[in-house]
């Protein structure tokens, strides 16, 4: 695999929706690979941006209806990066 693929799985990882297996070839990975370690911190870092911006108040039904994957990772607290 290459590390632009291990980028991915590292992007799933702090996502949390990474399998055990895909974890253990992810954390070999990163044990031999400055690069990949630096975009993991990277991506680490900027991660938590959105923790404590306040939502717009935003009507429910829009949410619901119309942004139902969103709220389902908002809810879950497993928003993307950036």
């Amino acid at each position: 695999m290459k590390c632009k693929e291990y980028h991915k799985l590292i992007s799933t990882e702090i996502d949390d929706e990474i399998s055990e297996d895909e974890r253990e070839s992810l954390k070999r990975h990163l044990d031999q690979c400055p690069e990949c370690r630096q975009f993991k911190a990277f991506l680490l870092s900027v991660s938590g941006v959105h923790v404590g911006i306040k939502m717009p108040n935003l009507h429910l039904q829009f949410l619901t209806e119309l942004c139902p994957g969103f709220m389902r990772k908002m809810m879950s607290g497993k928003l993307p990066a950036g």
